[in-house]
């Protein structure tokens, strides 16, 4: 039986207010403890993010949710990611994609990395040209430099000179401070996006193309992820009062992506399809992304 996820969905929706929350009709019903009913329209909703803490799900919402493919994220008391709802049942040829990614050669997985951390190079470059409107050139000559594989980690080279020149120079990635808390919270939205996607298209998003961590079952999305992120870091240095709405409003951002403009759910849909097209060795390397 396959995943009845409705690819084509792009609404994300943010639930914050306290109460119950069933499904009527193919429609989210929030009671709240006012008793006044809010309802959201499902059929074109691909998100729905939990941020109060007592907010109770009925049983049939939630497994309304997993049987179209609804991602539920799940906030902790600082609002931060902490969960995700994943569905049992996904692609009808599940096990064949799974047999296929297991055999995806280190030639063709290389070639993707080294591709992918090109285009986030480039692309944060574009962010620091946003703001400064010079760029900077040793991130240009850093994304040249870049090899199969990154077997140099020039992509950690380049992000230890990037955050700085963004954020300011006592800025630390994964600090505990606003600015990570933000970055973290809309990496999430992006992440949770791809984990969809790629369990619509049956495979697992434990076995990445770099990323190989034992305590990490979404490797492949945290490595497909890498050039949007410059994106979200341009939403965050733009929003510093870390408006949430601001931030899933830029899964409505239109992108370039070759010689295209789209909206960006269905760029990153494109990208996804792309890069496992290329892994199983039936495709050209994706196009570069251009998110400003």
């Amino acid at each position: 039986m396959a995943n009845k996820g409705h690819s084509g969905a792009w609404k994300t929706l943010i639930i914050a207010t306290e109460g119950k929350i069933s499904v009527s009709n193919n429609c989210l019903e929030l009671k709240k403890v006012d008793q006044i009913k809010e309802r959201h329209p499902l059929a074109d909703v691909d998100t729905i993010i939990l941020e109060n803490r007592n907010t109770i799900l009925t049983y049939p919402f939630i497994s309304h949710c997993l049987e179209t493919g609804i991602k539920i994220l799940f906030l902790n008391e600082k609002h931060l990611p902490v969960g995700e709802t994943c569905p049992y049942m996904s692609h009808r040829k599940l096990l064949s994609n799974i047999k296929n990614q297991i055999a995806w050669t280190n030639e063709h997985k290389n070639l993707l990395w080294q591709h992918l951390i090109v285009n986030k190079i480039k692309n944060q470059n574009l962010v620091l040209r946003k703001i400064n409107g010079k760029g900077d050139p040793e991130l240009e000559r850093l994304a040249t430099l870049v090899t199969e594989g990154d077997t140099t980690n020039i992509e950690g080279t380049a992000s230890k000179r990037y955050f700085p020149l963004i954020f300011g120079k006592k800025f630390k990635r994964h600090a505990k401070d606003d600015i990570n808390a933000a970055l973290n919270y809309a990496y999430s939205i992006i992440h949770s996006y791809i984990n969809r996607l790629l369990n619509i298209y049956g495979y697992i998003s434990v076995l990445g193309i770099h990323h190989r961590s034992d305590n990490n079952q979404f490797n492949l999305s945290y490595d497909l992820i890498e050039p949007w992120r410059p994106l979200v870091d341009f939403v965050i240095v733009s929003n510093p009062f870390f408006d949430k709405r601001q931030i899933i409003s830029l899964l409505s951002t239109d992108v370039a992506m070759g010689n295209n403009s789209i909206d960006i759910k269905n760029a990153i849909n494109q990208h996804v399809i792309k890069c496992l097209k290329f892994l199983a060795g039936s495709g050209k390397l994706p196009d570069e992304i251009t998110p400003l």
